[in-house]
């Protein structure tokens, strides 16, 4: 019994020891840990400011400053903005009509022609008038062609026999009968078109005229006057004036050029003997007796392809219808 005794006492003993030591042990644990967290609060200390006790010193945590406030943006109300923009345009309507309101149109009054003054020249006379002078009859005209209003256009004449062309031709020459005057188209290319089958298909020829009346060609000798062939040449010559065409031009100034010694007063066509008589029997064909009688004839040329059509003959104040065609002076053109 007493050496259980003394187990247990010297056991107990032991025990505590063992127990004592551990808790020193864990002392010193702890003071480590905390020797090594206050090491960082102690440089904090020089940089920031710290507060001290007498014992020991606290933590002292510096947050960052709050962030700054965005200002919210308003979203814009589509529909409310809508709704403002109608109410506007209605209470705008509204005020118009009440302006409307306020002041009426005007009732213009509407004059009424005296019966005296309207009886004359009143709409239903008028017709009444158109009634009793053209009656209008409304009738089926089934089956049946309408009748032609229109001029039927006639071809133009064929000049074959030259033998009352070439007496009037010769009566012109002596300074007998009408005065014959035959126009060229207006335009410039129609004209340039008239020239180049003039020359080149009826034989016609562009001179100079000086105050001797002499006749100076491209063709003669320089300063040499042109003798003409009373058998082939026609004495019935014609002045040019107005626009003329680019190769009439140019002819006119080849003969200056030629002919540098002449004053010329002016410049005309000279055709063949037997062109001038198709002209005179196709104007005397067209005009009969009234040729004879006439002071002043008139008609103009028009280029149908390569044949030259006389048209719109006048005789004095009297249009007559009807056109011939010129007999050619070549026969390949």
């Amino acid at each position: 019994m007493i050496d259980k005794h003394c187990f247990y006492k010297y056991g107990s003993v032991a025990l505590s020891c063992l127990f004592f030591l551990m808790l020193t042990a864990t002392m010193t644990l702890r003071e480590s840990e905390q020797s090594k967290t206050k090491q960082p609060l102690k440089i904090f200390k020089k940089q920031n400011v710290s507060v001290k006790t007498e014992q020991n010193t606290t933590r002292v945590i510096f947050l960052p400053p709050p962030p700054l406030e965005t200002p919210k943006v308003k979203k814009a109300n589509i529909q409310r903005s809508a709704t403002t923009i109608r109410q506007q345009f209605d209470n705008d309507i509204k005020q118009a009509k009440t302006s409307k309101r306020k002041h009426p149109q005007k009732v213009r009054k509407v004059l009424k022609p005296t019966v005296g003054y309207n009886s004359k020249y009143s709409q239903a006379n008028s017709l009444k008038k158109f009634k009793e002078t053209q009656p209008i009859q409304m009738r089926n005209y089934e089956g049946q062609q309408k009748k032609r209003t229109t001029r039927e256009i006639k071809p133009a004449i064929k000049v074959n026999t030259l033998e009352k062309g070439r007496v009037l031709l010769k009566k012109l020459e002596y300074g007998k009968g009408p005065q014959v005057e035959v126009s060229w188209p207006k335009e410039l290319a129609q004209k340039q078109e008239l020239y180049s089958v003039f020359t080149k298909c009826f034989g016609m020829k562009t001179a100079g005229l000086n105050s001797s009346n002499q006749l100076f060609v491209k063709s003669s000798g320089g300063n040499r006057a042109l003798t003409l062939n009373m058998d082939t040449t026609s004495g019935f010559i014609r002045e040019i004036h107005g626009d003329i065409s680019r190769g009439e031009r140019d002819e006119i100034i080849q003969i200056e050029q030629k002919h540098p010694y002449q004053t010329f007063e002016s410049f005309v066509r000279i055709f063949p003997r037997h062109v001038d008589a198709s002209l005179l029997q196709g104007l005397h064909l067209v005009l009969g007796d009234v040729f004879s009688k006439a002071k002043q004839i008139n008609a103009s040329y028009r280029l149908n392809g390569y044949d030259v059509e006389v048209s719109q003959i006048s005789a004095d104040t009297q249009i007559f219808p009807g056109s011939f065609h010129l007999r050619k002076h070549a026969r390949k053109c």
